[in-house]
């Protein structure tokens, strides 16, 4: 009879696991390929706010934005969207490599924006080709999150209006 019950255990364990992760894989989906703006962003406090920083000031024009986690950015082909905004950080003095990956792998597409919150771009270059990919950097302090929107959102504008 015990080993019934440990067998009945182990399979109900067995389907929550399975569930689980069935669940987490569904989410990893691209949320929609029909928008305008795709952002993608690494889970952190500051990216979170920026992220809101930039919908709020796009939020005048009709502008269709979806959002995910950096760590689904392989979902993610620029030529599906006009733009890419990637909003990315550093690690121990190197810009992560899901970003810098995904941007060779595109090879510099002309619609991808890249922001690092590093305090200079050579933290950046070092990793990526600076004649070729105009990388945004700045500090993830609060008190530049609106500038830093501006910056992102004016880069924004000018491939919006060079791809009407």
């Amino acid at each position: 009879m015990n080993i019934l019950k440990n067998k009945y255990i182990f399979y109900l364990i067995f389907l929550i696991c399975f569930l689980f992760l069935f669940t987490n894989n569904a989410s990893s989906e691209p949320l929609s390929n029909n928008a305008d703006v795709c952002i993608i962003y690494a889970k952190s406090k500051y990216k979170l706010m920026l992220v809101e920083e930039i919908e709020k000031k796009l939020s005048d024009r009709e502008i269709k934005i979806v959002k995910d986690l950096l760590k689904n950015i392989n979902n993610y082909n620029p030529a599906d969207y006009k733009v890419i905004v990637i909003l990315s950080g550093i690690a121990v003095f190197t810009p992560y490599p899901q970003a810098t990956r995904y941007i060779r792998k595109h090879d510099y597409a002309k619609n991808i924006i890249y922001f690092c919150t590093a305090y200079t771009k050579s933290a950046v270059y070092g990793f990526l080709d600076g004649n070729r990919i105009d990388a945004i950097t700045a500090a993830s302090e609060k008190d530049n999150i609106e500038n830093t929107a501006d910056e992102i959102v004016t880069k924004i504008f000018a491939i919006l209006d060079s791809s009407s």
